[in-house]
């Protein structure tokens, strides 16, 4: 008897795939049974996604059926993500150094103004006495820090004669500079030092302006060299290697902080032990025998170039240049040559 061919495999009885934890192969593939076009379609259910797990095997036929409470395989908690790289720095060109740009100097020195380069005893002396109605020699110039000997009785009596001098007087476009203080300033700054003046003069409210104007007009004015223009009153903040100072609370600070101060000699100081200046070639020997200590040379005079504070005048005067206002003593001096 002939044999009936092979009767082909009925279909599953349900789609749905059990889960199995056998190696996973392909799902042979049914096709999908046709729709009723009177049949409305069935509402699409959405399902969460599940962990990726192997795709398990049809159910061979008579074979047994997994259980269906089979737990499932779980998959590995994710790593962490490493955090980012943090951005690097961005270079701000207001926070790039001055010294990245000039030279550092080999000697700065801190020159204060009132008693160490311009005679602050004299020009203010004058003052008190056109507001007491004093003659001015009846006020000793041999006076204390805060000029008690001149009946001015408290420290705010003394800043509103100050207030006065400085506003109402001109006090500081009219004081004189202490006697060589010019020409010393000159040779110190000929012999590569840096000079920044260093002056607590803005302590007068509400005149700022003046103070500062006639600071800089009078410096200009009496020919004093300079590099830097500081106005503050903790002059231990202040960069200098070395200080010429007569204020006894600043020498004080000064010293306490371990930086080298150069007294310059007023009544009001003289408790402070030395280096002294008596005068301004006093404080130029001080001022060389530091700069040597602190380097190991102190240059001369530069060659080719004349001496004296007023070189840059002869100078502007020798050019014939129209347009540079001489003082009338130096444009008569030379007028007489």
């Amino acid at each position: 008897m002939n044999s009936l061919p092979p009767r082909p495999p009925s279909p599953p009885a349900s789609s749905a795939i059990q889960s199995d934890a056998s190696a996973p192969i392909s799902a042979p593939a049914f096709p999908a049974p046709a729709t009723d076009p009177a049949t409305p379609p069935a509402a699409s259910v959405s399902t969460p996604p599940a962990a990726s797990v192997s795709q398990p095997s049809p159910v061979a036929k008579g074979a047994a059926s997994p259980s269906p409470s089979a737990p499932a395989l779980a998959a590995p908690p994710a790593l962490p993500s490493p955090p980012p790289a943090p951005a690097p720095p961005r270079t701000n060109p207001a926070d790039v150094s001055v010294s990245a740009i000039l030279p550092e100097p080999d000697f700065v020195l801190g020159v204060d103004l009132d008693g160490v380069c311009a005679d602050y005893i004299s020009g203010f002396r004058s003052v008190v006495a056109k507001i007491k109605g004093v003659p001015e020699e009846s006020l000793t110039p041999d006076v204390s820090w805060g000029c008690s000997e001149w009946g001015i009785a408290s420290a705010e009596e003394f800043d509103s004669i100050h207030r006065q001098a400085v506003l109402d007087h001109d006090m500081l476009l009219k004081m004189k500079p202490l006697e060589g203080v010019v020409d010393a300033l000159w040779r110190i700054s000929d012999a590569g030092v840096w000079i920044r003046i260093v002056t607590h003069r803005l302590y007068v409210n509400w005149g700022h302006e003046v103070t500062a104007g006639h600071t800089v007009r009078w410096l200009d004015e009496t020919g004093i060299p300079y590099r830097d223009l500081c106005f503050v009153a903790k002059k231990t903040s202040v960069a200098a290697d070395a200080f010429v100072e007569d204020a006894p609370h600043n020498i004080a600070d000064l010293r306490s902080a371990g930086r080298k101060v150069i007294i310059f000699d007023q009544p009001y100081n003289r408790k402070f032990r030395p280096p002294r200046a008596r005068n301004w070639k006093e404080a130029e020997k001080l001022v060389r025998d530091l700069v040597v200590e602190h380097t190991g040379a102190y240059p001369l005079q530069l060659p080719g170039l004349p001496a004296g504070s007023d070189r840059l005048e002869r100078r502007k005067l020798e050019a014939g240049n129209p347009g540079f206002s001489l003082s009338p003593d130096i444009i008569a001096a030379y007028e007489t040559k």
